[in-house]
């Protein structure tokens, strides 16, 4: 079934780490890069963001909030080195990053898929994890859902060693910003360094995060549509699977679309993305709500999957050395702060939180922290006993030879 798409884009969410003590240099190489600019949010400008995040978050996320047009401005006078010294004091910066564009001429196929890579996005947390970050929109006013579903599997593989692209290995993934997909992967070493710490901590680091948005049209889903058959492609698109896939029984529990006023909304789930299907047959639903996905909620997805991270940094940490007072650190700063009071917000930030077992993760690590802490207070206990014996076995000595009375 082809399902006509009216507006459509993905983000790419590429996830890395940094050596906590490289952190500034590394702002600072970002700073030096003419190309990367510091993210600046204005209440005005980003309301809807400032609205949507309880105050603390918001503090942690989006400091410059905070700040005055003239702070900023005080800011921005400071050299690199100052500058990054003082950005690595904060939970979180964000970066945009614009590229070039090269005006690549476009292969004739009539398999390719042609696409623009309109955004480019750094956002890095003081703890070294950070997300490089790449919004893609397929050209062409003819594409379909099949198509979106088609780019998103094979553009999530791109950097991996292992991919040969066995399937739809006839369609050409092509884009002004670069060459091919060696290129884009050489950027990505580039801007993010080899990741030797983020595999480590078994961070997937072959294939990106998919975060996707489609709007089709109301022509193929309204209320006399094939609901079935658009269930099993919204599977596969949220399951980031082919669209040749086969299905027979499909499970629908991972997607949720209880938005009030409208059943032509369905969020997705897997623990590998999120995608977000809607119709055109409210107008809501290609104005409003792409814009919303792709910023408050964006970056409330990106805040969970940190957490996800940052717990997996600290479970390695743990096995190396005792680290239980970054547990803490994270359990008083993150894990116990709620993030947004907004209803569709919180359900979402459940369905996230449940495909990346976060708190199964937590509870691991929680258990883990209160073995080390019983073997570290049974180990003092027993160095207390032996010191206790050895100055009683003295104290006898000393009396057996007379020397105490």
């Amino acid at each position: 079934m082809e399902l006509k798409i009216r507006y459509q884009y993905t983000y790419f969410i590429y996830p890395f780490i940094i050596e906590k003590n490289d952190y500034n240099k590394y702002i600072y190489k970002l700073l030096k890069d003419p190309k990367c600019k510091l993210k600046k949010f204005d209440i005005a400008k980003d309301l809807s963001i400032y609205q949507y995040f309880l105050p603390y978050i918001r503090d942690y996320m989006f400091w410059s909030f905070k700040y005055t047009k003239r702070q900023m401005e005080e800011l921005e006078k400071l050299d690199n080195e100052l500058e990054s010294n003082f950005l690595g004091t904060l939970p979180c910066t964000i970066f945009d990053y614009n590229l070039k564009q090269n005006a690549q001429g476009k292969i004739q196929n009539e398999d390719g898929l042609f696409f623009d890579i309109s955004k480019i996005q750094l956002i890095c947390f003081n703890t070294g994890i950070c997300f490089l970050l790449f919004k893609t929109i397929l050209d062409g006013e003819s594409n379909t859902l099949t198509d979106v579903i088609n780019f998103n599997y094979k553009f999530r593989d791109i950097t991996s060693k292992a991919n040969n692209f066995k399937e739809y290995e006839n369609i050409k993934i092509q884009t002004n910003s670069f060459k091919d997909a060696k290129d884009i992967s050489k950027f990505i070493e580039k801007l993010t360094g080899k990741n030797d710490l983020a595999e480590k901590c078994n961070i997937e680091q072959e294939r990106f995060i998919t975060y996707s948005y489609a709007c089709i049209s109301q022509e193929d889903w309204n209320e006399n549509s094939d609901i079935k058959a658009i269930e099993k492609t919204f599977f596969k698109f949220f399951k980031m699977l082919p669209a040749s896939k086969e299905l027979n029984d499909i499970t629908m529990e991972d997607y949720f679309n209880n938005i009030p006023n409208s059943k032509y909304i369905k969020y997705g789930f897997s623990n590998i993305g999120t995608v977000l299907l809607t119709s055109d047959i409210n107008t809501k639903n290609y104005t409003v709500l792409p814009f919303r996905f792709e910023n408050e909620q964006l970056y409330s997805y990106i805040l969970t999957l940190y957490k996800k991270i940052y717990l997996s940094k600290i479970n390695f940490n743990l096995d190396k050395e005792n680290s239980e007072e970054e547990f803490v650190d994270f359990t008083k700063t993150l894990w116990i702060e709620e993030t947004t009071n907004d209803e569709t917000g919180k359900q979402l930030e459940k369905n996230w939180e449940d495909k990346l077992n976060i708190e199964k993760t937590f509870n691991k690590i929680k258990n883990k922290c209160d073995m080390i802490y019983k073997s570290g207070n049974i180990e003092k206990t027993r160095i207390k006993q032996n010191i206790i014996i050895l100055i009683l076995v003295a104290i006898g000595l000393m009396i057996f030879y007379g020397l105490i009375n």
